[in-house]
């Protein structure tokens, strides 16, 4: 049970991470 645990935080972290990187995504587009 431990282990499903931490692979749930995992996944909740590496989503995180995803969104922070089309929000750049889309801040260079509109600066371009």
């Amino acid at each position: 049970e431990i282990e499903i645990e931490i692979e749930i935080e995992i996944e909740i972290e590496i989503e995180i991470e995803i969104e922070i990187e089309i929000e750049i995504e889309i801040e260079i587009e509109i600066e371009v």
